[in-house]
């Protein structure tokens, strides 16, 4: 069956995800433009065409919210009850697909990796005790290891975001939909471009397969 764009950009991350492809889908419908002005930045403004209808509730809500010119990133810290109503039953279906590292497993870890760091951090306190306590002075080097080896182990015991098989699904779709890939310059410019992620979708740099 075909996927659900929303579906999708709300499992690679969350709700930001899901505005910014509903965003980029009224700008490509011509329903959204871009507004510069020098003394107030780029913002984003509602067109006079007709509105997404109900049968679209995201796409109706954004445009009702860019009714009045709108910084693009204003949108990031509004509620959206068409986007809260979906929520949940795309988290059901993340579950139910096994699509991200099963919460147990991520809880049991981060108490492994605390334990860890606690216990390096104390057996870095002791020997620089008794390096301090025997007379030695040039200590730094011990110190930098007591911080630095906790974060080194932190970032290297990090899981995943995604379960193999949510990987392997994104992957999917990657090949599916490469031939589609572009981004429109104005996307980047309105503030909208999601830096944090290399993947792309269809005519956007959001954070999808």
């Amino acid at each position: 069956s075909n996927p659900d764009p929303y579906k999708i950009a709300y499992l690679r991350g969350g709700v930001p995800e899901v505005i910014r492809l509903a965003t980029l889908d009224l700008m490509d419908r011509g329903l959204l433009k871009e507004q510069s002005k020098w003394f107030s930045g780029v913002k984003l403004v509602a067109t006079d065409a007709k509105l997404p209808g109900a049968d679209e509730p995201i796409l109706r809500e954004l445009a009702e919210f860019y009714r009045s010119p709108q910084p693009p990133t204003q949108i990031f810290k509004t509620k959206l009850n068409s986007v809260s109503a979906e929520s949940e039953a795309w988290e059901k279906w993340i579950e139910r697909e096994s699509l991200r590292i099963d919460k147990d497993h991520v809880a049991t870890h981060k108490t492994v990796v605390r334990s860890c760091v606690v216990l390096l951090l104390a057996i870095g306190a002791l020997k620089l005790i008794n390096a301090l306590w025997t007379g030695h002075d040039n200590v730094a080097f011990l110190i930098f290891m007591m911080i630095g080896s906790p974060v080194i182990l932190a970032m290297s015991t990090s899981l995943p975001k995604f379960s193999a098989r949510g990987r392997r699904y994104i992957e999917d779709l990657q090949t599916a939909f490469s031939p589609y890939r572009q981004v429109p310059a104005s996307y980047s410019r309105g503030g909208l471009r999601d830096s944090s992620d290399s993947t792309t979708f269809p005519n956007t740099d959001i954070a999808l397969p």
